[in-house]
């Protein structure tokens, strides 16, 4: 475990965007971009972009400019000195075009 955390905080300070999805109606994902403080809302844009791609395949898909933005402050523990870190995540919902609109 004491070897996880700095992997862990390495990866939250780097810069990377990381996604999740759920199926909201047939044919509609909430998909919400997470990343550090420093990281663009442009970044985690182009991020919900690909994870929709993804999702919807070669039908194609279209943001609908639902989502919300928010930002958070964690407390981790590294050696039991508390780490505060901040994040942000930008959420959407992506309609793919193959369904009703």
């Amino acid at each position: 475990m004491k070897h996880i955390l700095p992997f862990a905080l390495a990866l939250a300070l780097c810069g990377c965007g990381l996604s999740n999805a759920r199926l909201v109606a047939p044919g509609e994902y909430e998909i919400t971009a997470h990343g550090n403080i420093f990281q663009s809302d442009e970044a985690l844009r182009a991020t919900i972009a690909k994870r929709a791609e993804r999702l919807c395949g070669g039908q194609g898909y279209r943001l609908l400019g639902v989502g919300g933005k928010e930002i958070s402050t964690t407390t981790t523990y590294h050696q039991g000195t508390p780490i505060q870190a901040s994040g942000k995540s930008i959420s959407d919902v992506a309609r793919c075009h193959g369904d009703s609109e």
